[in-house]
C-alpha cells in the first residue's frame, strides 16, 4: 500500500502541474506502475475469485485499495494528454497521434476496471471499507468516462458502454455519502452529467462543467460550459474547451493521499 501510495503521489504532481508534461518522465512514471504490477503476486492481482478469498481472510481493504489506486494512476498519468489526443485530430500528420490513441484508450480501459472492481466489492459488501481515496478513485473514472457522453469520438468502443458504468459510479458514491462529506459533492457533480446527457435531450441546459468534472472535485471555482450539450468532432477544430485545465491544488490531491489507514480494522 505504502509503494502504491508514492505512485500515485507521482502521478497526482504531473497532474497537477501547469508545466508541460515530458514524454521521456511520463514514460518513466508509467514504467514504474508496470513495474509495480508485475511485482505483485498473483493472489493480490485482481480477480473475483482472489477477492472472495480475501474477504474470508478479511484483508480485502487492503487488496481492494492497492488494485483500484494503482488503476487510478493510470488515469491520473493519461489524463494530462486529452488535449494532445484531441488536437491530433486536426493534423494527420502528427507523429505523436497513434500515442495519443494509445494512452487514451489505455485510460478508458482502467477506468473501465476501476468501476467494475469497485462495483462487485460494494456489492460484496464493502461500501464500509472504502477510504476517501478509493471512493476519489472510483469518482476520477466516472469523470473520465462522463466526457464520452459528449464527446463520444474519443473513444467510440469505450462510449458505447459509458453510461451504465457512469450509473454504478453513481450508486457507489451514492453508498459513500454518510461515510464522508465530499462524496455528495462527488455524486452530485456526476449525476448533473448523467441528467443532462445528450442522448436524452440535446438541448438541455448546462448548469455545470461538463469537460472538468476532476478538477472541480478539487476546486469550487465555477467554470462556464460550452452552450451545446453534445460537443461533435470536428476534422478542423475539435473542441476541448476545460481539457487543459489542471487540478486547482496540489495539496488537496495530494492530502487524498496522506492519512490512509493501513489497516481498517
Amino acid at each position: 500500500m505504502v509503494l502504491v501510495n508514492k505512485l500515485w503521489c507521482g502521478a497526482a504532481r504531473r497532474a497537477c502541474c501547469q508545466d508541460q508534461f515530458p514524454i521521456d518522465e511520463y514514460l518513466r512514471l508509467v514504467a514504474s506502475v508496470d513495474a509495480w504490477r508485475a511485482s505483485l503476486s498473483p493472489r493480490l492481482r485482481y480477480s473475483d475469485a482472489c477477492l472472495q478469498g480475501h474477504l474470508n481472510r478479511k484483508h480485502d481493504m487492503p487488496f481492494i485499495f492497492i488494485n483500484l489506486v494503482g488503476l487510478g494512476t493510470d488515469v491520473l498519468l493519461r489524463r494530462v494528454f486529452l488535449p494532445s489526443f484531441a488536437a491530433s485530430f486536426s493534423n494527420q500528420l502528427d507523429p505523436h497521434r497513434l500515442a495519443w490513441q494509445t494512452a487514451i484508450s489505455e485510460m478508458y480501459d482502467s477506468a473501465f476496471e476501476i468501476l467494475k472492481i469497485a462495483a462487485t466489492y460494494s456489492s460484496m459488501g464493502g461500501k464500509t471499507h472504502f477510504t476517501p481515496l478509493m471512493g476519489f478513485t472510483v469518482f476520477l473514472a466516472g469523470s473520465m468516462l462522463s466526457y464520452l457522453l459528449h464527446r463520444p469520438w474519443f473513444s467510440p468502443a469505450h462510449a458505447e458502454h459509458a453510461l451504465p458504468l457512469i450509473h454504478d459510479a453513481l450508486g457507489i458514491l451514492h453508498d459513500l455519502c454518510p461515510l464522508w462529506a465530499m462524496a455528495s459533492d462527488w455524486e452530485t457533480s456526476l449525476r448533473q452529467v448523467v441528467e443532462m446527457n445528450p442522448q436524452k435531450d440535446r438541448k438541455a441546459e448546462h448548469h455545470s462543467a461538463l469537460s472538468v468534472l476532476t478538477d472541480l472535485a478539487l476546486s469550487s471555482v465555477p467554470i462556464t460550459p460550452p452552450s451545446d450539450p453534445l460537443e461533435a468532432y470536428s476534422p478542423s477544430a475539435p473542441m476541448i474547451s476545460g481539457l487543459d485545465l489542471a487540478f486547482g491544488d496540489f495539496a488537496d490531491l495530494f492530502a487524498f493521499s496522506q492519512g490512509t489507514p493501513l489497516d481498517p480494522w
